[in-house]
C-alpha cells in the first residue's frame, strides 16, 4: 500500500536546490553516523532531502543559510536514528517474545515454551541477551552482531556459544522444574 505525500504550496525550497546539497548531506551523515551505523547515511540524506523539501516554507534566511539549515536537520536525524538504534535494542533484550492473545489449541505448547524462553533470556546478561536476540531473532550475522558489539569475529564466536550453552541449561532446569 502506497502512502501519500502532500507537499506544502507555500515552499521556497525547490527540488533542485535540495539536490546541489545533497553531497554535503550525505557526508554530514557519514560523518555523525561513524561505523557503526555507516550503512544509514544514505537513508538520513533521502529523509533530510524529504523534510527540507516538506519543510521549506518554515525555513528563514534571517536565521541562517539553507546550508547550516540542512546541516542541523542531518546532524538531528543522526542523533535520532543513534538513540533509536540504542533504546530498541534495549527495549529488545527486555521484551522481545510477546505472546498474542488469541492463539489456538496447538499454539499453546509454543507459547508455553515461547514464554520459558522470555524467562531464561532474562536470567541471561545482558551481553548474552542481545547476542542471542540479534543472532536469532533479528537474523544477523555473526560480524554484524560483533560490529555492533565492537568486539572481534574471533570473540564473538566464543560468546555466542557461551550464551547458548548458559540458555540449554536455563532451558534444561526450567523444564525439569
Amino acid at each position: 500500500m502506497c502512502m501519500k505525500v502532500e507537499r506544502k504550496e507555500c515552499s521556497e525550497v525547490s527540488i533542485e536546490v535540495l539536490m546541489v546539497h545533497r553531497g554535503m548531506i550525505y557526508s554530514t551523515a557519514k560523518k555523525y553516523l561513524g561505523k557503526r551505523y555507516l550503512d544509514w547515511a544514505p537513508d538520513i540524506t533521502q529523509d533530510v532531502l524529504l523534510k527540507a523539501w516538506k519543510n521549506g516554507a518554515i525555513f528563514q534566511t534571517s536565521r541562517g543559510t539553507l546550508n547550516n539549515w540542512l546541516y542541523t536537520m542531518t546532524k538531528n536525524a543522526c542523533f535520532d536514528l543513534m538513540d533509536k538504534k540504542v533504546n530498541n535494542t534495549e527495549m529488545l533484550a527486555n521484551d522481545v517474545f510477546m505472546i498474542s492473545s488469541y492463539e489456538s489449541d496447538s499454539d499453546v505448547r509454543y507459547s508455553s515454551m515461547k514464554a520459558s524462553v522470555k524467562l531464561a533470556l532474562n536470567e541471561l546478561s545482558k551481553r548474552d541477551r542481545t547476542i542471542l536476540i540479534m543472532r536469532f531473532y533479528f537474523k544477523c550475522s555473526v560480524k554484524e552482531i560483533a560490529e555492533f558489539l565492537e568486539i572481534t569475529d574471533k570473540n564473538m564466536a566464543s560468546y555466542m556459544k557461551r550464551a547458548k550453552e548458559r540458555l540449554r541449561i536455563l532451558l534444561d532446569y526450567a523444564q525439569a522444574a
